[in-house]
């Protein structure tokens, strides 16, 4: 049963990236898009060493059903 969900929460994390991605495209050119882009940079260009506090609590909970899956399973 677990494993049935994993590969469900799988499909489902695959259908967040591409809506996520058609978003992008949709709004890569709006002023707001880009200043809200731009407020967030400083998270990442602390360095890939160097996350910062608030980074590594979303990335924690951004990849925790990817965490779950065993080590070598293809997404």
């Amino acid at each position: 049963m677990i494993r049935l969900l994993a590969v469900d929460l799988g499909g489902e994390e695959a259908y967040l990236r591409i809506h996520a991605q058609m978003w992008f495209d949709r709004l890569k050119d709006e002023p707001r898009f880009t200043a809200a882009l731009d407020e967030l940079r400083p998270l990442l260009d602390a360095g890939r060493e160097e996350h910062s506090a608030e980074l590594a609590e979303l990335w924690e909970e951004m990849t925790m059903v990817r965490r779950s899956q065993p080590a070598g399973t293809r997404w």
